[in-house]
């Protein structure tokens, strides 16, 4: 019986037997028992009492946090399972937890707001899914619009970022933070006791998390109410390596996204005012089909060309969806409908001339990330394995080992098979041991890519290079 059925009838029954008050207070005593079952995890007792008692599992603590939530914040997935299987009809952040996307999709389609709302487990629905380890599956919230700065507590919460750098785990908290502020989230959004982002990636003792806060613009001045800089948090908690980076914190270069919005592909100047009148969900569809459907975008901006400017929820252009998945045709369709023509996106279309022109006009663009925070040296790859690209960039400044979780732009050109781009990132120094987080959570080196798709010729240049094959020595 859904929740909402059952509640209503249980009202209806305790008003005409005219429920008295010892047996008010006995059931008190059970839900309370019950609940300290959950909290133990004491699985045994949890299904004994909810098999006597079906009611039970909708208990709720003095908070108002249901067992189910209860059960994972205690770490107690057995029992939280066992709840899940009851049928209980889940809020946004009950159903966030259980991954129970279906649910989820249910809730964005009535009730999007839910996602932003404040919960009494402690924040909303997207904060929950970052401790809870959801990780990249997140953007199944933020498509209905869940937003990674939101913080209906205010100066008594944190938002999912803040949450994120505070995992214990040091990869969840670098997969989970990077996605976030790689998404639409705010290095530099109000937390509790303004506790900021950077003073929680200093406390986690984690120079990787470190320097993704700063590169993403982390304020290393900001003071929390104790008067404490980021680096003051890293000094006190004796985090030597991470306070050593802070106070050097300038020599982290931080994103530069000025080509974004700067020109279309016709060399005039960028203006499209007017999509902020567009739905944000009919934008972030067309941004959805131009990943790879060429027919859905012809059939959507032919329809409204205004959708050709079209924005996600999570701060992804319909141009550069298409250039980030490498659709030329998809690309140049966009481009011709007016999108912005940016350094990321003249890489995938192998335009050199745009390209110089862009780093002419601002040498600081080699700094430049396109979507989902992708580095820019991973996108002569993407294009289809450009050395030309490639060159230009590193003897512009770039950095052969810019990266995101660990990928660089040798890992893209392995998988690419892309052997004489693969033999010139070698040459200019990169590491063929780099460990990249982008397609197994547990990190896989060039060389590991390599065997994987039978690629002789790259296997025997990256040996030759004094490439190890991680995952192999590991198993």
């Amino acid at each position: 019986m859904h929740r909402r059925h059952f509640l209503s009838a249980l009202g209806a029954t305790v008003a005409s037997a005219g429920l008295t008050s010892p047996l008010a207070a006995a059931a008190r005593d059970r839900s309370r028992e019950f609940i300290r079952a959950v909290v133990d995890g004491d699985l045994a007792r949890v299904r004994a009492m909810a098999t006597n008692d079906s009611t039970l599992v909708y208990a709720r603590d003095d908070a108002g946090r249901s067992v189910y939530v209860l059960a994972h914040l205690h770490g107690h997935d057995r029992v939280a399972a066992f709840l899940a299987d009851q049928g209980i009809l889940m809020d946004a952040l009950e159903a966030t937890l259980a991954r129970n996307w279906e649910r989820v999709d249910e809730i964005g389609a009535t009730a999007p707001g839910a996602f932003n709302l404040d919960h009494p487990a402690g924040g909303t629905a997207l904060w929950a899914a970052t401790w809870s380890g959801v990780g990249r599956d997140m953007w199944r919230l933020q498509q209905y619009g869940a937003d990674p700065d939101a913080n209906p507590r205010g100066d008594q919460g944190v938002t999912a970022v803040r949450a994120a750098v505070a995992m214990p785990d040091p990869w969840a908290a670098l997969e989970a933070a990077a996605h976030l502020l790689g998404n639409g989230g705010g290095a530099n959004a109000p937390q509790r006791d303004r506790s900021s982002i950077l003073h929680g990636a200093a406390a986690s003792g984690s120079t990787d998390l470190v320097r993704l806060v700063l590169r993403k613009g982390g304020d290393p001045d900001a003071t929390d109410t104790a008067g404490r800089t980021p680096l003051a948090v890293a000094e006190g908690l004796g985090h030597a390596d991470v306070a050593a980076l802070l106070r050097d914190h300038e020599s982290v270069p931080r994103d530069h996204r000025t080509s974004r919005f700067a020109y279309r592909a016709d060399g005039s100047a960028y203006r499209a005012d007017e999509i902020r009148a567009v739905n944000t969900r009919l934008q972030s569809r067309v941004v959805g089909v131009s990943h790879g459907n060429e027919e859905a975008t012809r059939a959507l901006v032919s329809d409204d060309p205004t959708l050709a400017h079209s924005i996600s929820y999570v701060d992804e252009g319909a141009v550069e969806a298409a250039a980030h998945t490498g659709r030329r045709p998809i690309v140049r369709y966009l481009l011709e409908a007016g999108a912005p023509y940016s350094l990321p996106t003249a890489a995938t279309m192998d335009d050199l001339p745009w390209a110089r022109r862009l780093l002419d006009e601002d040498p600081r663009r080699v700094w430049e990330r396109g979507a989902h925070d992708f580095p820019l040296m991973w996108y002569p790859a993407i294009g289809g394995g450009s050395v030309a690209m490639a060159e230009l960039f590193l003897d512009r400044g770039a950095d052969v080992e810019q990266e995101h979780t660990g990928t660089t732009g040798l890992h893209f050109a392995v998988r690419g098979g892309q052997a004489e781009l693969v033999s010139f990132l070698l040459d200019r120094g990169a590491d063929p041991d780099a460990i990249g987080r982008r397609f197994r959570r547990e990190g896989e080196t060039p060389l590991d890519h390599a065997i994987a798709r039978d690629q002789p010729r790259i296997v025997q240049l990256l040996e030759s290079a004094g490439a190890r094959l991680r995952l192999a020595a590991e198993g």
